[in-house]
């Protein structure tokens, strides 16, 4: 079994992270469905490549995706990775798409993304007896703050427990950073308005009309910033669905209410994975 270095490391969390890309990439229409193909190789190729050089293989500038496999197998100790003729497979169809223009069907492409899946989880054990699903991507997160409530997340994902409050805080500490850069509190601050305009509150339907106004003026902050941040908007909403409530006032101050929602870790799962690629696009200038 070879070591795998901190550097290692880095690298299968680009790899999961090329292939998480490319799951969502999958479950866009046709033709943008195809562009998968090239994530998933280069997850496989990048993958392929860590592994002969944690082996102690030498690898030519100009290898091939098949010389990889020979690489691992003609060496000491021989290693034979699975899903092989899968992954040829792949690299056929990625090769007719980059090359000739050919198009694969929709159900060639989610076939290649589970067998992509299978081959990363399955060689990812044999070569480091670790868990591929566990790879954490959260390093890259250069803000400090939001790095350590998503490693906090990450911490309790590892050992079965939800993380709701940590992503949620995480997800709504990222749109109050955003907000210093990107104006759409002052149009809808109910706060200023209040100190404008008093009203009585004393009485109660008075005071529910407002704390539902707040909420709607929150949630529409909230679905303006993340489209202003260009974040992928249907995966917010699912995200909005899991999470806990934030409101972010017009200054960009912060609060989380911390409702039982009965989340399991496969919803906890999606959530922090949605957090970290929604951080990285803002890191990139996306």
């Amino acid at each position: 079994m070879a070591a795998l270095t901190a550097d290692g490391f880095r690298r299968l969390a680009l790899v999961r992270h090329l292939y998480r890309q490319a799951l969502h990439q999958g479950t866009q229409p046709q033709p943008l469905k195809a562009t998968a193909l090239l994530s998933l190789h280069d997850a496989v190729e990048l993958f392929l490549g860590l592994a002969c050089e944690s082996l102690g293989r030498t690898v030519k500038p100009r290898t091939g995706f098949p010389e990889y496999w020979e690489l691992l197998k003609n060496g000491e100790p021989p290693i034979h990775l699975s899903h092989e003729t899968a992954m040829l497979r792949l690299n056929t169809a990625r090769v007719s798409l980059k090359h000739h223009g050919i198009l694969p069907d929709g159900t060639a492409v989610e076939e290649l993304t589970h067998a992509t899946g299978e081959c990363l989880a399955d060689n990812t054990t044999i070569l480091w007896n670790v868990q591929f699903a566990s790879i954490s991507i959260v390093h890259f997160v250069s803000d400090p703050d939001i790095r350590k409530l998503l490693e906090a997340a990450e911490a309790k994902l590892a050992v079965g427990t939800p993380c709701t409050h940590e992503m949620s805080l995480a997800f709504a500490t990222l749109l109050g950073r955003s907000m210093k850069h990107i104006s759409v509190g002052s149009l809808f601050d109910l706060t200023s308005a209040r100190q404008s305009h008093p009203f009585d509150i004393a009485d109660r339907d008075v005071a529910r009309y407002l704390a539902a106004l707040d909420a709607d003026i929150n949630n529409i902050r909230r679905s303006l910033l993340v489209v202003a941040m260009r974040l992928d908007f249907e995966r917010f909403c699912q995200f909005e669905l899991n999470s806990y409530p934030a409101s972010i006032s017009a200054d960009g101050t912060i609060s989380v209410n911390s409702l039982p929602l009965g989340l399991g870790v496969a919803e906890c799962r999606r959530g922090v994975d949605f957090v970290v690629d929604s951080v990285l696009r803002v890191q990139a200038g996306h």
